[in-house]
């Protein structure tokens, strides 16, 4: 029900609140990861602020999965072009809960990977490391960017850690 596309917001928020509850136990995660209409729908749920908080509580608790198919299963469903905007906010509570987020996606290399070739990311990345007046802010950013200088090419798009000291 949940991934119907003519839910109403009001009803997807209540079910994504629900789901963020019961994601934590395995058995409800794995067919939940496994629905790529339901993931379409929560990565879309994004743009709508009504959905915005409890689908970065869902999508956080799916990319809390320890076999990292949660994760995977959101880069697939290209969650990162539909969360990358909001490090442009004015909200910076906003700012950390999508650093956060993208901190759990960027574990596997796969993550690193897309989050390391985007477009836009490394540039907002090293943005918010150098210019956030949020200190939360700046910290969770650099955490991404220590996450993503792990891969061989990393430090070259994201700067190494001697660049952070320099900052």
């Amino acid at each position: 029900a949940v991934s119907d596309k003519d839910a109403t917001p009001e009803f997807l928020r209540e079910a994504y609140g629900l789901l963020s509850r019961l994601a934590n136990q395995q058995n409800i995660r794995i067919p939940l990861i496994g629905s790529e209409d339901f993931l379409s729908i929560l990565v879309r749920s994004f743009s709508k602020p009504m959905l915005r908080q409890v689908s970065i509580i869902l999508a956080s608790n799916i990319a809390m999965d320890p076999s990292h198919r949660g994760k995977l299963a959101l880069l697939n469903a290209d969650i990162l072009p539909n969360i990358e905007g909001f490090l442009k906010s004015d909200d910076e509570k906003l700012r950390y809960a999508i650093l956060s987020l993208i901190a759990l996606l960027g574990v596997p290399k796969d993550g690193k990977n897309d989050i390391a070739t985007d477009d836009q990311l490394p540039d907002l990345i090293n943005d918010i490391i150098k210019n956030d007046p949020d200190e939360s802010c700046r910290k969770a950013a650099d955490e991404v960017r220590v996450l993503v200088s792990e891969l061989p090419y990393g430090p070259a798009i994201m700067g190494g850690p001697e660049d952070a000291e320099n900052k």
